[in-house]
């Protein structure tokens, strides 16, 4: 099952069916990118990263890709460790969270570490986050799985009935044979509304 970008668009304009006309190729496969951006709220995709801890610092950059942050337990260790009265014990250990800054996602710790914390436990802070799908035209750098393909077009469809239904379009939409029972007088907007109820029993 080829997953490649340009393979995946022709999938997608093949299950359009007359919709396709509607678009330019171009259009197809940012409809895709927001069906891949879609995927992660249901298809997860989880990556590890370290960074390396300054003192006082909040916020550090995030990888590329970076969605959201999952979770770090950096220092639970040491809390397992020690008993809450022991010197070496950390307290108040950093949540991981996110901040946006100049329009870039920064990893952003609150409260900041201390000094005392790093010379404890070590500068480097090793997490998990979510991070982005991608569809490249190299089938090995598209992380969506051959399994989930179906769910991606399905999307990338809700995407573009979502257009036509803005548009104003109120003619008859065909789509796919696959895609359920249809009627021929089944517009952009009830699509919209039945592939979004398909997206998210299969999802």
């Amino acid at each position: 099952m080829s997953m490649t970008r340009s393979s995946l668009t022709d999938a997608l304009q093949s299950m359009l069916c007359d919709a396709a006309d509607k678009f330019k190729p171009v259009d197809l496969e940012r409809h895709l990118d927001l069906a891949a951006l879609d995927l992660v709220r249901v298809r997860p995709r989880t990556l590890a990263a370290t960074l390396t801890l300054v003192p006082g610092q909040h916020s550090y950059p995030a990888p590329e890709g970076f969605v959201t942050p999952k979770f770090s337990d950096w220092g639970h260790e040491q809390r397992r460790l020690f008993r809450p009265w022991d010197k070496n014990y950390p307290l108040h250990l950093p949540r991981i969270g996110a901040i946006e800054v100049g329009g870039v996602l920064n990893i952003h710790l609150q409260p900041a570490p201390t000094a005392a914390q790093i010379s404890c436990i070590g500068s480097s802070y090793y997490y998990f986050y979510y991070a982005a799908h991608t569809l490249s035209d190299d089938a090995a750098k598209t992380t969506v799985q051959p399994a989930d393909k179906h769910l991606l077009l399905l999307r990338a469809a809700i995407y573009a009935m979502t257009e036509l239904a803005n548009g104003g379009t109120v003619k008859p939409v065909q789509l796919h044979k696959g895609m359920g029972s249809q009627s021929k007088s089944t517009t952009a907007s009830m699509w919209v509304e039945r592939l979004t109820r398909m997206y998210e029993a299969i999802a």
